[in-house]
């Protein structure tokens, strides 16, 4: 089953960037997208 955008984005984040996010989550998609990242 492929990845999801949001699936893709926190594991190119805990890859890239070296963090340890839980959880990733939609706050706003209009002009700009904005998400809340949660580490435990």
């Amino acid at each position: 089953m492929p990845l999801s955008f949001d699936d893709m984005l926190k594991d190119h984040l805990n890859t890239h960037y070296r963090l340890f996010v839980a959880r990733i989550s939609l706050i706003r998609e209009m002009i700009a997208t904005a998400y809340l990242i949660r580490n435990p």
